[in-house]
């Protein structure tokens, strides 16, 4: 009864260590491809600069300007989203969109208007927070217009 007692208590402990050996390997590859998809959508922010004089005012302008005002680039950001080398990623900026891309939640935040009516944007913020702190990952991100992307992660 002992042995039969001592060896479930061993079973147990096992199948907890190798959850959390598993959840680990998760979380650490969600934030790997979190910090990969942040540099992605960072380069094209800067495509985007470079083609229209300025930051959208949202990820999904990347796509589509919202207005010929926003950017005269309509053939051009066609010509950027078509091809095997192309520079804007439409099924990564789509998947952010609708919500969570491996276990992180993206954030975009254009700042400073070119003009006072501009719907470009002189600089950005760019972060990604885990859905579940600790199961989907551990790090947060950050990327801007000035700085590549970092992580912290919060002291328990």
């Amino acid at each position: 009864m002992k042995l039969k007692l001592c060896a479930a208590v061993l079973l147990i402990a096992a199948s907890a260590a190798t959850c959390d050996v598993h959840i680990d390997r998760r979380t650490t590859a969600n934030e790997t491809v979190t910090s990969q998809n942040l540099r992605k959508i960072r380069s094209m922010l800067f495509t985007y600069r470079n083609e229209c004089g300025g930051f959208p005012a949202r990820l999904q302008g990347l796509l589509a300007p919202a207005t010929a005002s926003e950017c005269n680039v309509a053939a051009k950001t066609d010509s950027l989203t078509k091809g095997g080398n192309a520079v804007i990623d439409a099924a990564l900026l789509q998947a952010i969109s609708a919500g969570p891309v491996s276990g992180y939640r993206y954030v975009y935040a254009p700042i400073e208007p070119m003009t006072n009516a501009s719907t470009l944007f002189l600089r950005f913020t760019l972060q990604a927070s885990p859905v579940e702190s600790g199961i989907s990952g551990e790090a947060q991100f950050l990327a801007t217009d000035s700085e590549d992307v970092r992580s912290s992660r919060k002291s328990p």
